[in-house]
């Protein structure tokens, strides 16, 4: 008797497995994942520079706002206090040293760079007795972290660095 009641047993842990095994276990379906696909940010080209302001006043497509002249004063004069504003960011450094060749070096760096990189501003200093070159005006670290992965396939030793002031970089 104890042997049938093991077949049985075994005939339907058998069954179950299969039937388990045919339909799926999941109890996430696509509709509950939190992976979303990102839509691609598109930006109006032909806003890049342009002044809001004076848009605003000479009418854009037919739409004219009326504003006071307070308004418009405050906002100006808003813009020229923090037209010279320094701001903390980061920027890369590639060059340190205080060698006796270390001004000849600073110089070589800088132009390797230029060849490199154009278009990112480049700042070598020489803060007694050290000559520095670093790269870049990066508003956020993550950013100064994408530019960093490229330029260390050039400059191996690169590093960020978080500078106290510094100019605004344009945001693109």
């Amino acid at each position: 008797m104890p042997m049938k009641g093991l077949k049985v047993f075994s005939l339907v842990f058998f069954t179950a497995m299969v039937c388990m095994a045919a339909c799926p276990l999941s109890a996430q379906t696509p509709e509950d994942s939190l992976a979303t696909v990102r839509q691609a940010f598109i930006m109006d080209s032909t806003m890049v520079g342009a002044d809001i302001v004076q848009m605003v006043e000479t009418g854009v497509n037919g739409i004219k706002v009326n504003q006071s002249a307070q308004v418009a004063s405050a906002l100006n004069g808003h813009k020229m206090l923090t037209a010279s504003r320094k701001l903390s960011g980061y920027r890369i450094r590639i060059y340190f040293s205080n060698k006796q060749n270390a001004r000849t070096e600073s110089a070589m760096i800088e132009e390797k760079f230029k060849e490199n990189f154009p278009g990112v501003p480049v700042y070598r200093t020489y803060p007694n007795p050290h000559f520095k070159v670093a790269v870049g005006n990066y508003r956020t670290k993550s950013d100064a972290l994408k530019a960093l992965e490229e330029i260390k396939t050039v400059f191996k030793d690169a590093y960020i660095l978080k500078e106290r002031e510094m100019d605004f970089p344009a945001i693109n």
